[in-house]
């Protein structure tokens, strides 16, 4: 693989100093990870778009690439596991980018999971970078999750969730990724139970005030008009806005709490939104 600056390297080399902007170099970054065939294909499907090499450094780039032999490419590659072996490798796909061995012993039931490992690094779906197990290029992982039917991603996402709850129970820096799994399933309630911690979580430590945001208009759209959790999401909405220095909105959103903290019994959330 090409490294970042050799990607660059590459990218002036075809379409001179001008045309190569860091937007391109960043959609070849992340669509290709240095695979000199994505990247031709890449530069192949913009240059179809712009009918002239030298224009695409001036085109609205797309925010991700595929084409048919990219995907003609990766169908190949990840029909070489074994039948077998797909299963597992359909729930590490599901689980994301690097593999948690920890999980997948859980999950694999009656399988070696060493030898599973081994025989998917056979077929270069799989690879180990820095004692890390991860899926080689993401795109192969996202073949593989598009061909799975839509149950069997919900029931894939609620076995992970299942399992994280189990192995990793009460850990809070699991509370993102099992939010993500039960959205993905569809229960509405798991989701509400870790969406709370990850906006306090988000407003207070990590201070990613848009995705709070994100997060707290999701779950009010979810829940009841009288609700304790809204009243809970309402003063974290409060206190983001404070924290970014828009006052007339932190003292907007309180305000809703003054009047709906008495009609589900919380005077700790009255307080502070009073506070």
């Amino acid at each position: 693989r090409l490294s970042d600056d050799e990607i660059t390297q590459l990218s002036k080399a075809m379409l001179g100093e001008s045309a190569s902007t860091s937007h391109i170099v960043s959609l070849l970054t992340q669509e290709t990870e240095g695979n000199t065939f994505f990247i031709v294909e890449v530069m192949r499907a913009l240059a179809e778009e712009t009918q002239k090499l030298s224009d695409i450094g001036q085109m609205t780039l797309p925010t991700a690439v595929s084409t048919s032999g990219m995907e003609a490419l990766l169908q190949r590659r990840v029909q070489r596991v074994m039948i077998k072996d797909q299963p597992l490798l359909q729930l590490a796909a599901v689980m994301g980018r690097r593999l948690d061995l920890r999980l997948l012993a859980v999950l694999a039931a009656e399988i070696n999971v060493a030898d599973w490992l081994q025989r998917v690094l056979e077929t270069a779906v799989l690879m180990v970078q820095e004692n890390q197990w991860l899926f080689s290029h993401d795109k192969l992982r996202q073949t593989i999750l598009n061909e799975l039917k839509p149950e069997q991603r919900r029931e894939a996402h609620r076995l992970v969730a299942l399992t994280i709850e189990a192995v990793y129970a009460e850990d809070a820096r699991y509370y993102p990724l099992l939010l993500e799994h039960w959205r993905m399933v569809g229960d509405e309630e798991k989701e509400l139970a870790y969406l709370v911690p990850v906006v306090q979580h988000l407003v207070w430590i990590t201070g990613d005030h848009k995705k709070a945001h994100d997060l707290i208009h999701r779950g009010l759209a979810l829940l009841p008009a009288v609700d304790r959790r809204r009243v809970a999401l309402l003063n974290e909405q409060a206190s983001s806005f404070w924290r970014q220095g828009q006052y007339d909105k932190a003292e907007a959103s309180a305000q809703l709490v003054l009047s709906l903290a008495p009609q589900v019994g919380d005077p700790s959330s009255l307080a502070l939104s009073l506070n």
